[in-house]
């Protein structure tokens, strides 16, 4: 990547701001992480596709309903991420509106019967009932805004609907629905503590992305290990100054270093590594990245469009996934960060989510039922953790 985009500035720039030195990185992190709040557009959409699955949940589950989990439900979304949701009860017992004969449905036999339910549905498209996961799920996609969603059922964890938090959370394993409800407070926490964990995480997540190493099926790091691993360095180390730039390479520059360790622990949420064994080429992406962003902090060029976090991102690829318009052509404001370049006031893309992709209404409608998941091996090994304690609980 070029610290430097085309002729003219990547999507997530406020016009009138200069990236060059640790505080333009400090700057455009925080634009970046600006720029991908969602829309009110981009949340309509997706409030509309969570609609829409809930009509057809209640049609065959009256007493179920459905809530959304993951990067979406805790401020941490990039505008191409999935939206999680998860079926649940909507009063405290095992009601009989899940099924006439609820002890005798597994979770696989729930997934199974909302994957019947839809595939009959006219705004499905590609759907895939995963039954035999370790976390069943029906992935598919939302014709008309060409929302990707991953849905799940949680049939055993009884929830009040007036009171959407577990009673127990330390009880649900992040490998559930329940346990992603878990860790979507415990981000939303960290959100509120840490002003680094938003803008790093977001980051990383955009960058691992486009390395292909973000996929926990093929050895990769998932959202989820990726912002525990964020989190964790932050508790245990801290920011930077209170300066995201420098953070953000102490954070690569740790990580580019061997870490090896079976788990890590915060609060209640557990994240388990021990199937990431691609853990040596993610290494080799932070030590990459390190190295081009320390390079574009301390560059002299003069171009207008100097970009520090291009040498790192692929910039038409963001605009390109994200279906949205460059940052300087809406009207959201964006402050400014302590310490950083002033500039001209910021403005959020106009449309997003909501517009029809021309290769979503294409797409053919393709129902497939996935028999077996290959499970990765372990081949990351607790041997000791970078910081003392990482692998205590707390």
């Amino acid at each position: 990547a070029s610290s430097v985009w085309r002729d003219c500035p990547p999507p997530w720039s406020v016009p009138g701001r200069v990236y060059r030195g640790f505080d333009g990185l400090n700057q455009e992190l925080a634009d970046f992480s600006s720029w991908c709040t969602n829309t009110h557009e981009e949340q309509s959409a997706r409030d509309q596709v969570m609609q829409a699955v809930e009509d057809i949940v209640k049609k065959i589950w009256p007493e179920a309903f459905v809530q959304v989990y993951g990067s979406s439900a805790s401020e941490l979304t990039l505008p191409n991420s999935d939206l999680d949701l998860v079926v649940r009860q909507a009063g405290k017992g095992r009601p009989g509106g899940w099924d006439g004969n609820i002890e005798a449905l597994s979770e696989r036999d729930l997934i199974e019967a909302l994957g019947r339910a839809l595939e009959v549905s006219p705004w499905v498209e590609s759907l895939e009932v995963r039954s035999q996961a370790r976390v069943p799920i029906c992935a598919l996609i939302h014709g008309p805004t060409a929302i990707s969603l991953d849905i799940s059922v949680d049939p055993e964890t009884p929830i009040a609907e007036a009171d959407n938090d577990l009673s127990d959370p330390a009880s649900a394993p992040p490998t559930t629905a329940a346990g992603g409800i878990a860790a979507v407070d415990l981000f939303r926490r960290s959100v509120s503590r840490w002003s680094a964990f938003r803008p790093i995480g977001l980051v990383l997540k955009c960058y691992l992305g486009q390395q292909c190493l973000n996929s926990p099926f093929t050895g990769g790091i998932g959202s989820f290990k990726l912002l525990m691993l964020v989190l964790v360095f932050l508790d245990r180390v801290g920011p930077e100054e209170d300066h995201l730039g420098k953070t953000l390479l102490h954070f690569l520059a740790a990580f580019s270093e061997e870490w090896r360790f079976e788990e890590v622990t915060v609060g209640s949420v557990t994240a388990d590594y021990t199937a990431v064994f691609k853990g040596k080429e993610i290494r080799a992406a932070f030590a990459r990245a390190h190295k081009a962003l320390s390079n574009a902090v301390k560059s002299q060029s003069d171009s207008a469009f100097f970009s520090p976090l291009c040498s790192i991102l692929d910039a038409a690829r963001v605009g390109e996934e994200s279906r949205r318009m460059p940052l300087n052509s809406g009207n959201k404001d964006s402050s400014p960060v302590p310490g950083a370049p002033e500039g001209g006031a910021s403005a959020a893309p106009e449309g997003g989510a909501s517009a029809v992709g021309t290769e979503a209404a294409a797409r053919q409608r393709q129902v497939v039922r996935v028999v077996q998941t290959v499970s990765c091996p372990s081949t990351v090994k607790a041997v000791k953790a970078m910081f003392g304690g990482l692998n205590k609980k707390r």
